[in-house]
Formats: C-alpha cells, sequence, structure tokens
C-alpha cells in the first residue's frame, strides 16, 4: 500500500470509530458470557483497555495529521506510542486465537462488541503501523516500549490477585484463568505474554522499515 496522507487520516479514524462504536455495542448490547466487557465491566480487561489505547493514539495521530497539512511523518514520540498500541491490541488478536478462542469458543470471542475488540481493531492497526504510517525514525528500541503495556496490566491483575484472592465464579479476580495452574505458573503467562509483545513490536517494525526502503 503506497503511504498517503489520506489513508493515514482514513485509517485512523476507522480505529477511532470502531473503538467507540464498540464499546457502545457493550453497553447497549452487552454479551453475557465468560468474559463479560459490558460498560464499564470491561474495563478490567487488556482488551477493552488496549483497544481504548488504540483509539486514543489513532485520535492524537489524526489530530496531528490535519493541524500538520504538509507533513504527515509522525514525529518520535507519536511513531513510539503508535507502535505500543498496534502491538498491544495485536496481543489480544493472539491470545485470542491461541488461548481464549481454544478454551471459551471462538463464537464468543468475536460476538458483539469483541469482533471488533479482538478482531478488526487489532488487524486495522497492524496494518496501519505497518503499511499506511509515514515514520521517520524508527529506532528498535522503540521495541522495548511496546512491552509497558502488558507489564503494567500483568502487574495490576497480580497484585489484585495477591491482595483480595482469586475467588469463585462468576466474582473471580482471575476473569482470565492464569492462575489455574498456580500463581507462579501465571507469572510465567504474563511473562510470556510480555515477550510476544516484544516481538511483535520488532516483526511490525521489520515490515515497515522494509517498506519504507522500497518506496
Amino acid at each position: 500500500m503506497k503511504r498517503s496522507k489520506t489513508a493515514a487520516i482514513i485509517f485512523n479514524t476507522a480505529i477511532l470509530g470502531m473503538t467507540v462504536f464498540g464499546y457502545l455495542i457493550s453497553v447497549f448490547f452487552p454479551q453475557h458470557n465468560r468474559l463479560d466487557v459490558s460498560g464499564l465491566s470491561g474495563l478490567r480487561f487488556f482488551t477493552t483497555l488496549s483497544n481504548f489505547f488504540a483509539g486514543a493514539v489513532a485520535l492524537i495521530v489524526l489530530i496531528y495529521l490535519i493541524r500538520n497539512k504538509e507533513d504527515m511523518s509522525l514525529p518520535a514520540g507519536l511513531a513510539r506510542l503508535k507502535l505500543m498500541s498496534a502491538s498491544a491490541v495485536m496481543v489480544t488478536f493472539l491470545v485470542v486465537v491461541a488461548f481464549l478462542g481454544p478454551v471459551y469458543g471462538f463464537d464468543k470471542m468475536y460476538a458483539g462488541s469483541n469482533f471488533f475488540f479482538h478482531l478488526v481493531i487489532p488487524l486495522a492497526a497492524f496494518v496501519d503501523y505497518c503499511f499506511v504510517e509515514k515514520i521517520g525514525k524508527n529506532p528498535f528500541r522503540d521495541t522495548v516500549f511496546a512491552v509497558i503495556p502488558v507489564l503494567l496490566y500483568g502487574v495490576f491483575y497480580l497484585t489484585n490477585i495477591a491482595i483480595n484472592g482469586v475467588g469463585e465464579w462468576p466474582d473471580t479476580n482471575d476473569w482470565y484463568g492464569f492462575t489455574t495452574w498456580g500463581m507462579p505458573v501465571a507469572f510465567v503467562i504474563f511473562g510470556v505474554i510480555m515477550l510476544i509483545s516484544w516481538i511483535l513490536a520488532v516483526v511490525m517494525r521489520a515490515i515497515h522499515q522494509i517498506l519504507r526502503q522500497r518506496t
């Protein structure tokens, strides 16, 4: 895809719009299942938070692109945020494909607002970063920042369990079921997810770099 300012505006508008639309669906047409993301209760999930992050970054980038009519290249700070948010939602995408979908059923994982949060927005963010955005500086060290969203969420998730206990369904504090095999395994799982988020960032940066050299 040839990079253009119009395409970047379209993608960022779409990501922002789908984030808002997906959340409205969760409010007015909630899916009451194992992972209930309806309304404010959905804010406990990395899925919702990562998609909100992607939507917020899309809004910031959209404002920047509209205000800077001549230059569409993203400054270093915005480029870093784009990589972080794209990696975060792609973590959601892969966790659903590799873990949550097989465990709880793909029909539930892609129902209602989750169709946008688990599938469409992550793929749109991936395409946007790799193929659409024009990024001047894209240093390798930026890939490390992609780990931060998962790290912060992991600290919140495991600290909440350590303080309040796992609990029992439906009032469990382990809504992802990561402590099913014990707390040590939960730490390993989050460590693996952090590694995946970094690998995703490395791959997306590499794709962007290769395509930038060809244009």
